[in-house]
Formats: structure tokens, sequence, C-alpha cells
């Protein structure tokens, strides 16, 4: 009973105050406990860090098939090949020989004959062109394509035994390229040819060292085979005829890292790749970033292109699929026009179309399908789209889902070609050139008969292709 008092004894022997001090002070420390208990079955576990997309972003789902489309995809074969390997460029020559002859430049309010537009937005844009057989200047528009500048570098062009052409590349507003050519020079052997690059809208141009054509015949590149993703990365598909009269050549690859100051030739094998590619003659090569492209080919049934994942070092062969709602598409008569591919295209994202069509020489009818491809042009899906009997036929796509085919008529699809819509009935007979930069701005190069007699047109649209108004382009001078 001693201890039980001893609580008591301090309450009544020590002074009061220290004894409050004391009872105070065990409080204190009790309700101290009992809040650090609180605090550690109340505080959740940290969670662990996430990976996927923030709060505001979402994924867009990849559109759906429609009931036209091909479902079965088609994986590509390997050709067997070696692996490509780079060729140096040529030591730079001091001077040219005398065979080349300076460009010279069009007067002012020349009329612009043949003209190669690459609009930027639907006020700048470049082109290729000149008068009728002379398509070698550069030139640059601020109005959407009624007056143009010339900006040729000052560059010293071949002129032999054939006519000499160009071949160019617009980037951007700011950046391009351009290569002079000829077939054959010096008793058919190939002169040095140079890439003229600007960084600065055409201000001012620097040229490259001479490109390596040892072993080469002769050098032409065609108006779709000098490609750019981006400043530094570029490719030249060239074609090397055999003298003396052209022929059937081979095709030879350049391809540049550092923005066209030095270009390195690809050298294939005899067999596989390089024989694959000397069947490409006028068609386009497509390629996005990463290397990802694929080549036209215009022979052969089923139709197939050829596919490379490493900026054209190995190339694949894929057959285009049969597309489900016309199983007989490909089954055309011996006498037969055959199947073409009219146009292609690849978006930055790596969506990727063809439009092939399917002529009979005998009833002229004319089959289309437009060959769509979600991955870079690995495998393909075939959509229907309008019947047209122009002989060139284009497409143009925005992005995705906003695109257009132009022929005999215009037609437009706003859900990736799953359906489309008659926007005009036009008449043109052949079509070299049909963009858009926007879903209301756009611009062709049309060319119609009239009782046998040829009628180019520049022409231009401001409401999707509904009107279109004729251009007269003409070259403007600045005075000095």
């Amino acid at each position: 009973m001693t201890g039980l008092g001893e609580p008591k004894r301090c309450m009544t022997s020590l002074p009061t105050f220290l004894c409050r001090v004391f009872f105070l002070g065990l409080l204190a420390v009790f309700f101290a406990l009992i809040l650090i208990g609180c605090a550690v079955e109340t505080t959740p576990t940290a969670p662990a860090a996430t990976h996927g997309l923030p709060a505001t972003w979402t994924l867009t789902p990849s559109p759906a098939d429609t009931a036209t489309a091909t479902t079965t995809p088609i994986t590509p074969t390997t050709i067997p090949a070696e692996t490509a390997t780079y060729i140096p460029p040529q030591a730079a020559q001091t001077r040219l020989p005398d065979v080349y002859t300076p460009i010279e430049r069009l007067e002012h309010f020349t009329t612009l004959e043949n003209l190669q537009p690459t609009m930027i937005d639907d006020q700048r844009g470049w082109a290729l062109g000149g008068k009728l057989g002379d398509t070698r200047h550069i030139l640059i528009t601020k109005d959407g394509g009624w007056t143009w500048r010339e900006v040729t570098p000052p560059a010293e062009a071949p002129s032999g035994r054939f006519e000499s052409g160009a071949a160019a590349y617009f980037l951007d507003a700011t950046h391009a390229w351009v290569v002079f050519h000829d077939r054959y020079l010096n008793s058919h052997s190939a002169a040095p040819v140079m890439v003229w690059r600007t960084q600065d809208g055409g201000e001012s141009w620097t040229p490259g060292p001479p490109l390596n054509l040892q072993g080469l015949d002769g050098f032409i590149v065609g108006q779709d085979k000098m490609i750019f993703t981006d400043t530094l990365n570029g490719w030249i598909f060239a074609s090397v005829p055999v003298p003396p009269h052209g022929g059937d050549g081979r095709t030879t690859i350049f391809h540049t890292t550092d923005g066209g100051n030095i270009w390195r030739r690809l050298d294939f094998a005899a067999a596989g790749d390089g024989r694959l590619l000397n069947s490409i003659r006028e068609e386009k090569f497509v390629l996005s970033s990463g290397g990802l492209g694929f080549a036209q080919i215009p022979d052969g049934l089923p139709p197939y292109i050829l596919w490379t994942q490493d900026g054209g070092r190995r190339w694949s062969k894929i057959e285009l699929p049969t597309p489900d709602w016309a199983p007989d598409f490909f089954d055309v008569p011996s006498s037969s026009i055959g199947c073409l591919s009219e146009d292609s295209e690849m978006l930055p994202n790596g969506t990727a179309l063809i439009l092939i069509s399917c002529r009979n020489a005998d009833t002229y009818a004319v089959g289309l399908a437009l060959y769509r491809s979600f991955d870079g042009a690995q495998t393909w899906q075939a959509m229907a789209v309008p019947e047209d009997d122009g002989w060139r036929i284009q497409i143009h796509f925005l992005d995705d889902e906003n695109g257009w085919i132009a022929g005999s008529g215009i037609y437009r699809t706003r859900d990736g070609g799953q359906t489309w819509q008659t926007v005009k009935n036009v008449g043109w007979d052949y079509i070299p050139t049909f963009q858009f930069v926007d879903q209301q701005h756009g611009w062709a190069t049309v060319l119609r008969y009239v009782d046998k007699v040829e009628h180019w047109a520049f022409v231009r649209t401001e409401d999707g292709g509904r009107t279109w108004t004729q251009l007269v382009p003409r070259v403007i001078v600045e005075s000095d």
C-alpha cells in the first residue's frame, strides 16, 4: 500500500506548482505518442512512378477498316542480296570542263510555260520550270503563284548531245537543293555533277563536291527522284542509261547525312537489290524520317513495290494484295494496257498511299484501287475509290484523314479514304502536278486536248477544289 500512496504524498508534501509541472509533462508525452501513432497509421505508402501518358494526353485509335478494305496484311518477302556499301565522294575539282555553259536568266515578264511547283503555304512556294523544253530555272513566289522571281544558282550546266535538265527538292521556305545533269558528255563519259543547296530561300547557294560517277556512263535525275526528309538527310536516285541510245540502264543511289555537303554512293551487288532497282524508270521514290520508304514498280501482275527500312541500303519486294471487293481486279486480258501505278506519297508519320489503275484496251474500262499502309509501307490494305477515266490520276493527302484524287474529276475524302465525295468534274486529260497546302488552297498543272491540240494550264483553288482559277505565271525581275 505504501507504493500506491506515493503520488498522493507528492501532491501533499511537495510544493503544489512542482507537482503540476510534473503532471503536465506526463500528459504532453502521452498525447505526443498518440499523435505519432495516428500519423503512422494514416499516411499512405507513396505510389510507384507510372510510365503512361500525361492526364492531358489522349491516344488516337487507328482508323477502322472498312468493308471494302483488304483485311489480311501482306508482309514483304526479302530478296536475297548483299548489304550495299558506300563509295566515297571524288575529290573536288578546281574548274569545270569547257562543255559546261552558264544558265541564262529569264527575261522580265517571261511567261512560264513549264512549271513544276511546290507550294509551302497559300502564298509562298518554289518551282522548277521555264519555257517549253527548258526546266532548269529555280523560281520562288510570294503571291500564291501569280508572279515568280528567279533564284537559279550561279551554276554552269552541261550542254552535251542531249538537252540538259535539272532536279530539285524544296523542303520548306528556306531550304532547297538542285542538281543539273545531262545524259552524255565527252564521248559518252560522265561529266562532273554537283548538288547546289540554299538555306536562305535562294538568296545564296553553295555547291557540294562532284558526285562520284566513276564507272557510270550517264546521269539523269527525274522530277521525283531527289528526296530530303529533314535539313540533313537526303537521297538522289539517278538513272544511268546505257549508251548510245539510252535504253534500260540501272539505278544508282546517292545519300547525304550533312545537308548535301558530302554525298556517298551506294554500291549494290550485281544480283538482288541492284537488279530490282533497275526496273524503275519514271516512277516515284518516297521516304519518311528514319529511312522507311518504297519505290513504285509499273510492271508485273499483281503490281509490287520495293520497300526499304534503312534508307535504301536493302530492298524487299512486296506484292500488293488483290482487293476483296474485286477478286478479278488483276485478271486483265493479254491485249490490255495492264496495271499502272498512277501516283504515290508518304506522309511524315509513315502513312503510305499508292493509287493503282488497271485498264482494258478493248473496253477502255478503268479500275482504280487506293492502297494504304500505316506502318511505313510494310503492310497494305486496298480501298475502293471513285471511277475515273483520266490518263494521269494524282492523289494528295494532308494527313491520315483529309485527301483528294484528281483526274477528269476532283474527289475528296475526310475519313482516310473510306468514303469519297465528288467535288467537281473538270475534264482534265493529264495532271503532272497536284498539291494542297491546307483544306482550301490547292494548285495543279493540267493538260487538256482540244481538237487534238495540247492546252496547258496552271490553276489554283481557294475552296477545296470546287472552283479553279487559271493563273498566267510570269517572271518578275527586280530592278537594282
